[in-house]
């Protein structure tokens, strides 16, 4: 029997002849690759491509900026945030209109630089701006517990973090298959999408390029190695690279040998990563 000529990925896509379908990615950075590879050109007209929520600054309430722009103007509190929430429109103005007007804004490229930044100020009071889903929540729960045990009066944050099973049961009439975002089912394993796969609805777990990532590594080491060890230093010990290849993995060991690091770029490698960290939380 003549062995079945291999296809590459493009041509697979390119000549689909099955039936109607609607993919949805719910993630921004999906949404980015999407775009920047052309992807959306490639589809038969049979394949409708949605985008889903989107990056969780892009969700963010109205009502979360005018209640940080109001501590920040009303009661003088410093607010720290990461820079891609200061221009995000409240009610009346952003983050940015309102360091215009005299407030205290500062950004930050992790939870536990504004921890510091408290500590650093104690006549101030600090909030940090905790947006993201089950990827970024960890990091500002264990600055707020890193600020308990220093003992700081100073610190707090204020909270628009979201999870994406909700958003998958309220989206899940609107498309035949989600493309699910790798890192978040790093954490919250898959479960809920194997459920909706018995309902109806399909799905595949995917990761992202690494290509500007690593690009901004090179060009920026110190910060790349400054960003680790203060998660490390704030109680992190275990990472998890997800895509093709180890080379965060590489990096993040150069950087100190005593944390765990593990590598997901598929299903075998996800369920061992799952069952290796949920082994040490057994016999911690």
């Amino acid at each position: 029997m003549e062995e079945q000529k291999k296809r590459t990925a493009r041509e697979i896509i390119e000549n689909y002849d099955g039936p109607a379908v609607r993919i949805m990615e719910v993630c921004g950075t999906h949404t980015h690759e999407i775009f920047r590879l052309g992807i959306r050109k490639l589809l038969p007209k049979q394949v409708e491509l949605i985008s889903g929520p989107g990056c969780p600054v892009c969700v963010t309430p109205v009502s979360f900026i005018d209640e940080a722009i109001y501590l920040a103007l009303e009661k003088q509190v410093t607010i720290c945030t990461f820079g891609d929430l200061v221009r995000v429109p409240g009610t009346n103005m952003s983050l940015a209109g309102a360091r215009e007007k005299g407030a205290k804004i500062r950004i930050v490229y992790s939870p536990v630089d504004a921890k510091e930044y408290a500590k650093e100020h104690p006549k101030e009071q600090v909030t940090f701006l905790s947006v993201g889903f089950e990827t970024t929540t960890p990091s500002a729960c264990l600055s707020v517990k890193k600020a308990r045990e220093e003992g700081l009066t100073n610190y707090s944050i204020l909270t628009a973090n979201k999870t994406m099973p909700q958003a998958y049961e309220a989206l899940k009439g609107s498309a035949d298959i989600f493309l699910y975002p790798g890192h978040v089912n790093a954490i919250t394993g898959t479960k809920l999408c194997e459920e909706l796969a018995k309902e109806g609805v399909s799905g595949v777990v995917a990761g992202f390029t690494a290509k500007e990532l690593l690009t901004q590594q090179v060009a920026h080491p110190v910060r790349w190695q400054q960003t680790v060890e203060k998660m490390i230093e704030a109680g992190v010990d275990t990472f998890v690279e997800v895509g093709a290849g180890k080379t965060l993995c590489g990096l993040i060991k150069k950087t100190s040998r005593a944390v765990k690091v593990y590598n997901v770029e598929d299903a075998e490698t996800l369920s061992a990563a799952v069952q290796a960290i949920r082994a040490e939380g057994e016999n911690a």
